[in-house]
């Protein structure tokens, strides 16, 4: 992602809280700059931090990134492609 370390702690402590809601002292919901800044919707970006595991192995990221990492690596496919392919027509 082209972001400053700052930027990505930010998103990743967002994000943390999203997913997490029960912490104590938590921050009210809100869309992270980040977010709008990267074109990312507020529902994508939680359903891609919780499948890293499952269903990425060498990229995590928009559609469109990760159709050029395909043509950028000469390769078919990878891991995750139908993910984001689902969770862009999800919105």
């Amino acid at each position: 992602m082209p972001i400053n370390q700052a930027q990505y702690l930010d998103l990743v402590d967002q994000t943390g809280r999203a997913l997490h809601p029960g912490v104590r002292g938590r921050i009210e919901a809100q869309v992270p700059p980040m977010l709008r800044q990267l074109g990312l919707s507020e529902s994508q970006w939680p359903r891609q931090v919780e499948a890293t595991e499952s269903r990425y192995c060498r990229a995590i990221g928009m559609l469109a990134s990760l159709e050029k990492l395909v043509a950028d690596w000469d390769q078919q496919w990878i891991r995750g492609l139908s993910f984001a392919k689902a969770n862009a027509r999800n919105g």
